[in-house]
């Protein structure tokens, strides 16, 4: 039934729907606009027609910053259909155009409310993910993007933007997909500090929602890669959130001694606010251990410091 529908349209009105398909279940009138270099007046009339005279398209209540006519599939059967009829190669090209109009219409402040939308667009567009943002390139496979190294940078900046925005608003599940995504960008790049960064976020997002022993191991192997590398710094601050995982999971010797290590580092590198956190810490697990002396020397300790600064 959709299939006969969408084929007894003009060419014209299906030219619109097929951009839409591409943008999603949702689509901003102003971006097919700029797709299809059409005025509004003649892309109103196509509209109008899709609406109520062949009633597959609706206007949405939703507004967006930046695009304000926002109009949605009446079933999502209907975009399916036609996305999936389009040819592989054609969905990325639109999909970069997609990008490119977003990137144009919106105004740096805009920007932020669509990042995610433009790095899925701009991604899929450029042949770096698919649309099941499964990655599409290795070391070895560079090239074969339009714009090379330089193009998965840019992806690559939007991913991090995205995954520490998903970070800071606890959307967990949102947060551990990207940091894989990141940590997968990172290898193909050789950035090993982004590795070691990304390595951490996941351990603590994975603290938050109680998969401690995943996020010990990713904990360690941040620890592991900054020792090999001579970066104290990534070191004494893996050891110190590992410290405080092993005493969430009731490992207090254990974690006293990745604390110990944590302020040891930090000393070495002059940095007072490390050595007072780590301090902070180690009152807790002394605490929790029942050890009322050591834990009011820890935090006496930390004030002190805490104050001098």
């Amino acid at each position: 039934v959709v299939r006969e529908r969408y084929e007894r349209l003009t060419d014209d009105l299906r030219e619109i729907l097929t951009i839409a398909a591409v943008m999603g279940t949702e689509f901003s009138l102003e971006v097919v606009e700029s797709v299809l270099k059409e005025t509004p007046i003649r892309l109103h009339k196509r509209v109008d027609a899709l609406i109520n005279k062949h009633g597959l398209i609706c206007a949405s209540s939703k507004g967006h910053e930046g695009v304000t006519r926002i109009y949605a599939f009446t079933h999502n059967l209907v975009q399916k259909y036609i996305y999936h009829s389009i040819d592989w190669e054609y969905q990325r090209v639109i999909h970069r155009a997609i990008a490119d109009s977003l990137h144009s219409i919106l105004s740096v402040s805009e920007t932020h409310e669509w990042k995610g939308s433009y790095c899925f667009h701009f991604g899929v567009g450029s042949g770096i993910i698919d649309d099941d943002r499964q990655m599409l390139v290795d070391a070895s496979t560079l090239s074969r993007i339009e714009g090379g190294e330089s193009t998965l940078r840019r992806f690559y900046r939007l991913e991090i933007e995205l995954a520490n925005d998903a970070i800071a608003s606890y959307n967990n599940d949102e947060a551990l997909v990207l940091c894989d995504e990141v940590l997968a960008l990172a290898r193909i790049l050789g950035d090993q500090l982004t590795t070691m960064d990304f390595l951490a976020r996941k351990g603590g997002v994975l603290e938050v929602t109680g998969e401690w022993n995943d996020a010990e191991r990713l904990l360690r192997s941040c620890a592991s890669i900054a020792t090999e590398t001579g970066d104290r710094q990534h070191e004494a601050s893996a050891r110190q959130s590992l410290g405080w995982l092993l005493q969430l999971k009731g490992l207090y010797d254990d974690a006293l001694f990745e604390l110990g290590e944590a302020t040891r580092l930090y000393e070495d590198l002059g940095n007072r606010s490390g050595v007072a956190a780590a301090a902070g810490s180690m009152g807790e697990v002394y605490f929790r251990r029942g050890d009322l002396d050591l834990a009011l020397e820890s935090h006496q300790k930390r004030a002190r410091i805490s104050e001098e600064l």
